[in-house]
């Protein structure tokens, strides 16, 4: 029967840990290489949505991020938990993940995101028309409405030597 008292109860843990140490490690280590093996047989399983690849894959969250799924893993949440995660997100491969948070889809990969968007319940159309007729003539959409900038200060310039002072690409 549990303890009533707060300070019984932290007493009788603090011995229990004591007596059990070995018990409880045992246990720990058990508990998580189950969520590591759960993370690796996902990750093994996955491709990306957009291009297909399957070597290296990463999770995009679509809808409500809690936490992302690596620092879950590292931090021990429950299998029910990552599935949970794993419903809000879709899999890529990192260069399809960072077109996305760039806005650089090309138009197939731009329509399989949208058709991806609608199952999820998003609202993608908050695009201008003018932007989409624009991009259309290099095959570059962007999602986030807003074009990725090359602008640099001048401390910058060490640092990206491949940039002009304009904000070109060299």
């Amino acid at each position: 029967m549990p303890h009533k008292s707060r300070k019984r109860r932290k007493e009788y843990k603090k011995n229990w840990v004591k007596k059990n140490k070995n018990k409880q490690k045992s246990y720990n280590q058990k508990y998580r290489q189950k969520i590591k093996d759960f993370y690796k047989e996902i990750k093994e399983n996955s491709f990306c949505v957009l291009c297909d690849e399957a070597d290296v894959i990463d999770f995009h969250h679509i809808k409500d991020k809690e936490f992302s799924i690596y620092s879950g893993v590292k931090a021990g949440v429950s299998v029910s938990k990552l599935k949970e995660e794993l419903k809000k997100t879709i899999s890529c491969c990192p260069s399809c993940h960072r077109k996305i948070h760039l806005g650089l889809l090309n138009r197939n990969a731009r329509a399989k995101y949208e058709k991806i968007l609608i199952e999820f319940g998003v609202d993608y159309r908050y695009l201008p028309k003018e932007d989409l007729e624009n991009n259309k003539e290099n095959g570059f959409s962007n999602i986030h409405n807003d074009p990725p900038k090359f602008s640099q200060k001048k401390s910058q310039k060490k640092i990206l030597p491949h940039i002009n002072e304009d904000g070109t690409i060299r």
